[in-house]
């Protein structure tokens, strides 16, 4: 079972390591027994890393290169039923494939008693399996609360603050109502293909702020988020737009006041004064076809 070593070069929290040095290989001519016996259990197949398209075909096609698992996947015995706890892309490939038993391997984590064990290592595993991004944290300490509710301890483990953990767990919940391609898409990649380049808009906060509304569904909330900033750019039009016209009306007034004292000038004769009407007569036209083009 010399592929159990493999392990420990993916992980680098000390804890962890040596609970990977405790993994108890499962003899050869047991394999069979407990291969037969796997079966997959909802919250630690939540626990698996969730791959993009691309990030799947490459393992599927390192597997087939080698023409075998490298790696052992993981099991639980958990009252008497045999779980897979870490392997679940591993494992769908071996199904896809239809790979021999002898092609691929598995291997006992005895001190695993329960699902909360299984789902504390899991947590531990994370930590130090590969380079995550700001988001990838952030949804594993917020899956860690929904599973844990002690933000103390989970903040704690993570080194970082209680407030952060709350905020983690709406991010959470918030992007797990998100369909598979977008949130692996929004939690690994750092650019987005052009059918989703829309999530290049989207914040943290948006996802943080879709997990705090229980009932809003992820199609409703984003099309109101994609809408937005057509609204609040048309919305901001009209704002200019009535302050343009209250600057023109003002404008209008004071004109009016000024026309009035016209009664007070002394002008040399009546043309001069009928020319002078006209002027203002065509000003006022002006002034009231302009508030008519703004609006």
């Amino acid at each position: 079972m010399k592929n159990i070593n493999r392990l420990t070069s993916a992980v680098n929290n000390k804890r962890s390591q040596q609970t990977v040095k405790n993994i108890k290989p499962i003899q050869d001519k047991q394999q069979e027994s407990f291969k037969e016996k796997i079966k997959l259990h909802p919250v630690l197949k939540e626990w698996g890393i969730e791959l993009n398209t691309s990030e799947r075909s490459h393992l599927k096609n390192a597997i087939v290169k080698a023409k075998k698992v490298l790696d052992p996947l993981l099991l639980a015995e958990i009252e008497g039923e045999v779980y897979l706890v870490d392997g679940h892309n591993r494992y769908e490939i071996i199904q896809e494939l239809d790979l021999p038993a002898a092609a691929w391997e598995v291997a006992l984590l005895p001190w695993v008693k329960s699902i909360q064990d299984a789902v504390d290592y899991m947590m531990e595993l994370q930590q130090g399996r590969r380079n995550w991004t700001k988001q990838d944290l952030s949804f594993i300490r917020g899956q860690a609360y929904a599973h844990k509710k002690d933000a103390k301890a989970i903040a704690k483990q993570y080194k970082v603050g209680e407030a952060t953990i709350f905020r983690d767990f709406n991010f959470f919940k918030g992007i797990s109502k998100a369909p598979n391609d977008i949130r692996v898409a929004y939690l690994h990649s750092h650019e987005f293909a052009d059918d989703l380049s829309w999530l290049s808009h989207v914040g943290m906060g948006h996802w943080q702020k879709l997990g705090q509304q229980e009932q809003m569904e992820y199609e409703e909330f984003f099309d109101n988020l994609l809408n937005k900033p057509q609204k609040e750019k048309n919305k901001s039009t009209v704002n200019q737009t009535e302050k343009l016209i209250a600057t023109v009306s003002k404008f209008e007034k004071q004109f009016k006041k000024e026309f009035e004292k016209i009664e007070h000038i002394d002008f040399q004769n009546d043309s001069e004064k009928g020319e002078f009407e006209e002027k203002i007569r065509q000003l006022q036209e002006y002034l009231s076809s302009l508030k008519t083009k703004i609006r």
